[in-house]
């Protein structure tokens, strides 16, 4: 299904179009992959891995932590082949207990994300009008305004909340995560007026001044006691459109290129394939992966696996699972169809991987379980690094043609025996 029918027929009213809602019907190429006769990792195909109990999310933040700058070789030393590198980020990111959670995970396993902020976060909903989107009313938004937490058992508009969360923002950037941008109010296909898809260069250029503005101004706003973030608009390297929408070649990429920035994550691809460059913005692909259990393919993101395992055909709607048990095997699901898409790429192509989700809990938390797993699992193994969206391009940048003309071509020494 074309995603962008899907989210018209979702409409723009729930929750749901309130996210990063992203399907796709593209079928995707499956990645050669050397099998465990080679002496490669065993195949994900087999036998299932339990991924075992739930996780507890932590509640209190983390002590600061400082990590040096990754470089990325080009090659593994001693051969001719590209680490494995993987993308994990997150849109919206305006959760302070899941900001406390991720940095946790990165402490823990090394690994670092790229956080995309929706600049609506930035405002409570007394200030909304100080934004004016492309096309809009001033102070609307398709999802609200700033969102402290993610139980909606606080005030929606606390100060001492969204301070919390700056702190949060703060001390991620100072651990080597990356801040990224998913724009600011998410108007996506299907809203009654003027979604991202009918903005013009101008549209755009507005809706990131905005965005910059907002981060720039966001203690003066909203009255919060004085913070340095330690970082700014000259900061951000690029993000992810609201739905993987816009009018990306003719519209957006003028307008990131004008800017400076680096790359945009908002297309998808089949599987296996290496990041690409418009002009001089690098697109970094979602992926059309398998979906263990479910005959189909969807992109490498929490929201899809939502939607292929909860969306009632019958009812024309999600229908999330209040079953501990079933949201278990979404999770088991979710858990195997990663390890999969890891090892497609460990083992063939080497291409990055690139994870995206969102700071919600679908379906009891399984697909926080599930990623938790796989990056705990997978930051184990040799050659691989979980870095941000800004060190891949970094990394991309820092091969010369024909390397990476060798490498899209899976011409590298293969996996040795393990």
């Amino acid at each position: 299904m074309d995603r962008r029918k899907f989210l018209g027929m979702l409409g723009a009213s729930g929750a749901l179009a309130a996210v990063a809602a992203c399907t796709s019907d593209h079928p995707g190429t499956k990645a050669a992959v050397v099998t465990g006769s080679d002496g490669s990792l065993p195949d994900p195909g087999g036998a299932r891995t339990s991924i075992g109990p739930r996780v507890e999310i932590p509640t209190t933040s983390p002590p600061p932590q400082t990590v040096a700058k990754t470089v990325i070789p080009a090659t593994i030393s001693g051969t001719n082949r590209p680490p494995q590198l993987i993308m994990i980020s997150f849109d919206g990111s305006g959760s302070t207990d899941l900001m406390r959670y991720w940095r946790n995970v990165g402490h823990e396993t090394g690994a670092r994300f790229s956080f995309f902020l929706s600049g609506v976060y930035f405002l409570t909903k007394a200030n909304s009008k100080l934004y004016r989107a492309p096309g809009h009313d001033a102070g609307a938004s398709a999802i609200g305004f700033f969102q402290p937490g993610s139980t909606n058992k606080i005030d929606r508009d606390s100060k001492t909340d969204m301070y919390d969360m700056l702190v949060e923002w703060k001390a991620a950037h100072e651990e080597g995560h990356e801040i990224g941008t998913h724009y600011n109010g998410h108007f996506c296909d299907g809203y009654k007026q003027a979604p991202v898809n009918t903005w013009t260069s101008d549209g755009w250029r507005s809706e990131i001044a905005q965005f910059g503005d907002l981060l720039h101004n966001v203690v003066a706003n909203n009255g919060l006691k004085p913070i340095d973030l330690g970082f700014s608009m000259s900061d951000i390297k690029g993000g992810r459109t609201p739905c993987l929408e816009g009018k990306l070649d003719s519209a957006l990429y003028p307008v990131l290129e004008e800017l400076g920035m680096r790359y945009d994550s908002s297309r998808d691809a089949a599987e296996g394939v290496w990041p690409k460059k418009y002009g001089k913005i690098w697109s970094l692909p979602l992926h059309n992966i398998e979906v263990v259990g479910h005959n189909t393919r969807n992109l490498s993101m929490d929201y899809n696996f939502y939607y292929t395992q909860s969306f009632s055909k019958a009812e024309q709607k999600m229908m999330p699972t209040k079953d501990p048990a079933v949201a278990d095997e979404f999770r088991q699901q979710t858990y195997d169809s990663y390890m999969k898409y890891f090892h497609n790429a460990y083992n063939g192509s080497r291409n990055p991987m690139i994870i995206g989700h969102h700071f919600a809990r679908w379906n009891m938390g399984a697909y926080v379980d599930a990623i938790t797993q796989v990056i705990r699992d997978v930051s184990k193994m040799p050659e691989v690094h979980f870095v941000t969206k800004t060190t891949v391009v970094d990394y991309l940048e820092s091969l010369t043609p024909d390397q990476l003309k060798a490498f899209r071509n899976q011409k590298f020494s293969p996996v040795p025996k393990v």
